[in-house]
């Protein structure tokens, strides 16, 4: 038996309207620039998921949400050169506009009808979503 993974935890905000869900473009961060993602982060040490989404959502968009107001809909076991649990939260109401708060990590934000997604994404959060339009609770993903 080897050694149990470092883990990592983040979440991910699915913000849902009118069929359409929020996507940001990721810019100058080393990991997947040019591509589509969710607005998400880290889970720091000590800090609860729901309260990690919260500051998430007003660090990267602007908006505030409610903890009473997300549910998770998909909890993603990522394997790569660490592991990473990711968990996809599902929010239909927040106050505020979504508007880019991160110029130096996003240079798009923008809103994608989830039948009609960009081509390029961040691949492990194209698979979560497709998992969570299928309904299904837990995945796993392999990023080679």
């Amino acid at each position: 038996m080897g050694h149990p993974p470092t883990l990592r935890f983040a979440a991910h905000l699915l913000l849902q309207n009118k069929g359409k869900i929020l996507l940001q473009r990721r810019f100058n961060t080393g990991y997947s620039d040019g591509k589509y993602g969710l607005v998400s982060g880290h889970v720091e040490k000590g800090e609860k998921l729901k309260a990690a989404m919260k500051r998430e959502s007003l660090e990267e968009a602007g908006i505030k949400i409610r903890e009473k107001d997300m549910e998770v809909v998909n909890v993603l076991h990522l394997i790569k050169e660490y592991e990473a649990v990711q968990v996809f939260l599902r929010v239909n109401k927040w106050q505020g506009k979504p508007t880019n708060m991160e110029p130096d990590k996003c240079d798009r934000l923008e809103w994608f009808p989830l039948d009609r997604l960009p081509s390029k994404m961040v691949p492990y959060v194209r698979y979560g979503l497709s998992q969570i339009k299928k309904g299904n609770f837990y995945s796993e993903y392999v990023e080679k």
